[in-house]
């Protein structure tokens, strides 16, 4: 039954997580988190603004779950399911930059930093008896959204063996009959079928829950407004679980009989909807695209005229795809593997290359756009759905780039052609002036003609400098992909302009098209003799180093050192290193090209049973400690390879100084200068971390391995969640090295797991009271004054790691220390005396093991880094 409400009321929830409520009803996984790398995406056309689409990114989209929860709610239409009375957001959600539909209408305003969600103008309430699976939300009704975020849901639960007609299924009243008959051919039935009307607020005893499949940025917070037209799509605003997608392009193409698909055409275009009233990023020369592709075996479709089966069939032999941007698209999903997409879409910069792209990629194909200038035909109102032109000549230069060779080509414009031709003779007889005025002629014409901005880019890299050549060369290698010498041109011209990184992705992706694997081979070798060791390198094994050296990146001048990647850090995104301008190289990349950095500095040498890796990347390596404790291997006797060393203070400066040559700098500790520094915002703190903010914080820093305090006091600790906030960030390394002890720990509750390399600083921040075991993470508890508990694990004082001079030992004869047996951790922290008897001897402690520079580390650091040669010339401890 149903009531009308007072629409000008709010209904308020809390905002909740994936993590919270798997951990609080016992979520089954469905698929694994998966981390994948997007390629960079071809651009033909007009020219692209947003230069991440010449990158490749990697993603990572959290793993999967499903669960039964009790009270479960949904607002017709709205982003995210309430269970017992949270909204549970998207694990990526965040309002900085992701709008939900019903924000957009003024019907939901959301508190992040206050934790609440509120909702009006709702329509009326129904109250249901029924148990549920929930495929409503954001875009629901929209074929798009509905084929990727909503459909796969039920595939999943498929997979598992699912009985669906246990429960009802929840869809959106505007759903449309083709999107309804994919829940038929799954064995749903109409009497299953609940049928919710937007922004109703409709309440059953129990669902089926499942997670995200996709995080998708709905739309941008005020998108339409002219005043968002600076917000640049990222990749990341459109990341998509490919198991979830294949999984459901392979049951429907199993329930679908491929023996009736046998006449499906290979070429296909796709047309707008006919007859529509409202035009949408409608293509306005759509009429001649179409003829011409149709000329060339193409056979165009409208997908809208056709049911969900009939879409398949008609699409499950397609090798190539062409379309305007639009829900349509999905369809190149049932397309075999290998299929090539290329999407018509208009220059807005606004746009996001990322939606379409990252979901061919996710199913195995190769997808390109072509970019066509905004029209103003009056039947758009927003920038991001403007009409555009395409441009016919970019068209088949994308198709070519797929290996698509037309046998019409389009009428050759003799006027252009005879000014190229005329352009090159006066380059060759030297008349540089005549020869440039042409090209510019011809480029007013037609800006993405490849051999005009070939030839222009050939002069201005001999008369003025290889930068500014650049994006010619990068417009020519756009438009003509197959041409090997413009790949030549533009890899070369990179590495003159020292963008070594770009230059390594740049070969490999030409390989895929017009660059020879000889020629591949020869650029190589010149990138290798092209490497700069007059910069500083840092050695980054792993990403964790990152929150280490992050802050002294900050302040060296640009262009003044490396990244040299090795180990699991060589899989790492090189956008991810962008914010700091430098140079991305990989260690092997440095020794094939049987170089050495002058100077390297890296946490320690790596490869310790045979040759040092730092000793094979540097003549002058310095050491910039991480961490203070485990001196059995802190203070090992590898310290030795080390010229020069950065370290915390006077404790680790008089170790080092007798027991090696090194020059040794006290530097503080450089990772902890904001917390001196940055104003603390803890109510953001409270709701990145689902806390409770009537509640004090209790942070749990365990080290990995023997050491670790994981398993003996998973139960005290979670235990404590009912009197405090309880967050855990295990050490980064222990998911991946000790999984049964991961998931033996998650089996307890905690208002927050943490099991990435994000930094710890954060942490330190919020927390109230603190507890660690061994390792660094005590040693920085002192530096930053904070109350903590030190854990203790039994052998500890004879693990080959620690030893019983290392600090992380001694500092337990002066503070409080428990035993897995004492159960002592919650009447500790209940004791205010405890804490002012520690308070005094942390500071006697921090005045040992720690050089007094509170909030500018980072700057003695950056400095001795920048004067290394007269430090190493003049030697001597500081």
């Amino acid at each position: 039954m149903s009531n009308h409400v007072d629409k000008s009321k709010f209904e308020i929830f809390e905002l909740g997580t994936v993590d919270d409520t798997v951990a609080k009803f016992g979520g089954i996984k469905l698929k694994e988190q998966v981390t994948y790398v997007t390629p960079a995406i071809p651009m033909f056309g007009e020219a692209c603004s947003n230069a991440d689409v010449f990158e490749s990114h990697a993603l990572t989209h959290p793993a999967i779950y499903c669960a039964v929860v009790s009270d479960f709610k949904l607002i017709g239409g709205a982003a995210f399911p309430i269970i017992q009375n949270k909204s549970i957001c998207h694990q990526y959600f965040s309002t900085e930059y992701w709008e939900t539909s019903e924000q957009a209408t003024l019907s939901c305003y959301i508190k992040q930093d206050q934790n609440m969600i509120g909702y009006r103008n709702i329509k009326e309430r129904h109250n249901y008896t029924c148990s549920v699976i929930n495929l409503v939300g954001n875009g629901s009704y929209n074929y798009a959204h509905w084929m990727t975020e909503f459909l796969p849901q039920l595939v999943l639960l498929k997979e598992q063996g699912l009985d669906l007609s246990a429960y009802k299924i929840v869809v959106d009243l505007r759903s449309y009959p083709s999107m309804l008959e994919a829940l038929f051919l799954l064995g749903v039935t109409e009497d299953q079928l609940v049928k919710v009307d937007a922004m109703s607020l409709n309440t059953f005893p129990e669902g089926l829950w499942v997670s995200p499949v996709a995080n998708i940025v709905f739309q941008r917070p005020n998108a339409i407004s002219s005043d968002a037209l600076y917000q640049l799509a990222e990749p990341q605003h459109a990341i998509f679980h490919p198991d979830a997608l294949v999984a459901t392009r392979n049951t429907f193409l199993t329930l679908v009989a491929q023996e009736k698909c046998e006449s499906a055409p290979e070429r296909i275009f796709i047309k707008r909807f006919s007859g529509r009233q409202y035009h949408a990023r409608s293509v306005v020369n759509e009429a001649a695209i179409q003829h011409k592709l149709e000329s060339e075996g193409f056979v165009s479709i409208d997908p809208s005229t056709l049911s969900f089966t009939e879409q398949i069939r008609a699409f499950s032999k397609a090798k190539y795809i062409v379309a305007a941007s639009g829900a349509a698209l999905l369809n190149m999903i049932w397309a075999p593997e290998g299929a090539k997409v290329i999407v018509l879409m208009n220059d807005a910069k606004v746009v996001n290359y990322w939606y379409f792209s990252n979901i061919a990629f996710a199913v195995g194909h190769q997808l390109a756009y072509v970019l066509g200038k905004v029209v103003d035909t009056g039947n758009w109102n927003d920038i991001n759905h403007a009409d555009f032109e395409i441009s016919l000549q970019a068209l088949v230069s994308a198709l070519e780039s797929f290996g698509l060779y037309l046998e019409h080509q389009p009428i050759i414009n003799p006027v252009l052609e005879e000014a190229l031709t005329t352009a090159k003779e006066h380059y060759q007889a030297g008349r540089i002036k005549q020869a440039v005025g042409l090209y510019l002629e011809v480029l007013e014409i037609e800006p993405e003609h490849a051999e005009a901005n070939y030839g222009l880019g050939v002069i201005e890299a001999h008369t003025q400098n290889a930068s500014i050549a650049l994006a010619r060369f990068e417009r020519a290698v756009m438009a003509k992909p197959e041409q090997e010498q413009y790949w030549v041109s533009y890899i070369t011209t990179l590495m003159q302009s020292g963008a070594i990184d770009s230059a390594v992705d740049a070969l490999e992706l030409g390989m895929k098209y017009g660059l020879s694997a000889g020629m591949a081979k020869k650029l190589a070798a010149e990138f290798t003799r092209s490497f700069d060791i007059n910069r500083i390198g840092f050695l980054v094994h792993t990403l964790e180093l990152v929150n280490h050296y992050a802050c002294v990146w900050d302040l060296m001048p640009e262009g003044s050192f490396d990244v040299v990647l090795c180990g699991d850090a060589e899989t790492t995104d090189l956008a991810f290193f962008a914010p700091w301008k430098c140079h991305v190289v990989k260690a092997n990349e440095v020794i094939h090209a049987n170089s050495k950095y002058q100077y390297l500095v890296s946490n320690h040498p790596i490869n310790l049973s045979g040759s040092p890796l730092i000793k094979q990347l540097a003549n002058i390596n310095v050491r910039f400690m991480y961490a203070a404790g485990k001196s059995g291997w802190n203070l090992s006797e590898w310290n030795s390879l080390y010229d020069v060393i950065l370290c915390f203070g006077p404790y680790h400066a008089g170790i080092f100084s007798e027991s090696t040559d090194a020059v040794v700098v006290q530097m503080g500790y450089p990772r902890f200068d904001r917390y001196f520094t940055q104003q603390l915002d803890k109510a953001d703190l409270h709701s990145r971390y689902g806390c409770d903010p009537l509640k004090k914080t209790v942070v749990w820093l365990p080290t990995w391995k023997t050491l670790s305090s994981v398993t003996h006091f998973d139960a005290e600790i979670s235990a404590l969640t009912d009197q405090y906030n309880v967050i855990i960030k295990l050490h980064p390394l222990m998911p991946e090295s000790e999984p049964e002890r991961v998931a033996a720990l998650q089996q307890h509750y905690f208002t927050h797991v943490i099991t990435d390399s994000s930094d710890n600083l954060p942490l330190y921040q919020l927390a109230d009271f603190m507890l660690f075991d061994y390792g660094g993470p005590p040693l920085a508890g002192i530096y930053a004054d904070k109350n903590f508990i030190l854990l203790n694990v039994e052998g500890a004082i004879d693990d080959e790691l620690t030893g019983k001079d290392s600090p992380d030992i001694t500092i337990r004869k002066h503070l409080v220390n428990v035993n897995p047996a004492d159960v002592a951790i919650a009447k500790l922290l209940a004791d205010p005396s405890i804490w002012e008897q520690q308070r005094s001897m942390r500071h006697v402690l921090r005045k040992r093991y720690f050089a007094p520079y509170y909030g500018f580390s980072s700057s003695v650091a950056a400095n001795a880094l920048l004067n290394l040669k007269h430090m190493v010339e003049k030697g001597g401890s500081h």
